[in-house]
């Protein structure tokens, strides 16, 4: 039986979902943990979270298997203000969280992340101004911005892979790696290459994800504005309406013959 849920409506599932996950991560680290300050391996929040995360994920698979949309870049992005603000807020996030974690002195690919941190804040805020006056950015911007958040993932995972508790960095790794896919398929529309279903899907799994990476170690700011980013860049699946041209009555606008 084939099962199908309104695109608006996906949207805040996957918002509710995430939302339910923030809930439940909360009361794990606040209630999981023992007296050294790890984490309960028994405690109900960490099986309903895998639980979650299991059928967040590939319910969000199947919903988005049948999404089709317009092919023009002009019908799928229209002029938004909550689009263009969305981008700002994710500017402004990695902004911060770029400048609060410099340190000194740098090993190669943390310099590798900052710079390009400003550039995707840089072209973040590009595209947001883009989205509010009904411009078409340039593809390169989100080709800056999947970089950056695949060198953020190897930057970070490098502090993750010594910690021993899947817990404090899964769904931040996971995070990283559906917003970098985000922006690549968001560089693919820039090229008239995008696909709908595609983008929907790691869009709102970086939704999902993102909230959960609300509650426990790392950099919430990051992550909230890059999952607002995430929830209202998505593209519109019905084509803009063009005015009709008049047709011509050539006949009645002939001259009479005497």
């Amino acid at each position: 039986m084939k099962i199908s849920v309104k695109p608006n409506l996906l949207k805040y599932l996957a918002l509710g979902a995430g939302a339910l996950g923030l809930l439940l991560r909360w009361l794990l680290y606040a209630t999981g943990t023992d007296d050294q300050g790890m984490l309960l391996r028994s405690h109900p929040s960490q099986y309903l979270l895998w639980l979650l995360s299991a059928a967040a994920l590939a319910g969000a698979y199947l919903l988005t298997r049948s999404i089709t949309g317009p092919e023009r870049y002009d019908d799928c992005f229209h002029t938004s203000a909550l689009s263009g603000v969305g981008c700002l807020l994710a500017a402004a996030g990695i902004l911060i969280t770029t400048i609060s974690n410099m340190s000194d002195p740098p090993d190669s690919v943390t310099l590798i992340m900052w710079i390009l941190g400003y550039g995707a804040a840089a072209a973040l805020a590009v595209a947001g101004f883009c989205r509010l006056a009904g411009m078409k950015p340039s593809f390169l911007f989100y080709v800056v911005l999947s970089a950056y958040f695949a060198v953020r993932m190897v930057c970070q995972y490098r502090q993750w892979s010594s910690d021993p508790q899947l817990q404090d960095y899964c769904y931040q790794l996971l995070a990283c790696v559906a917003l970098m896919i985000t922006a690549y398929h968001h560089a693919a529309f820039g090229t008239e290459l995008g696909s709908h279903k595609s983008l929907w899907f790691f869009s709102l799994a970086a939704v999902f994800l993102c909230c959960l990476c609300l509650a426990g170690p790392g950099d919430q700011l990051f992550y909230l504005g890059s999952g607002i980013w995430a929830f209202t860049g998505l593209s519109s699946l019905t084509p803009r309406a063009r005015r009709q041209r008049p047709d011509l009555n050539l006949e009645e606008s002939a001259p009479e013959e005497e």
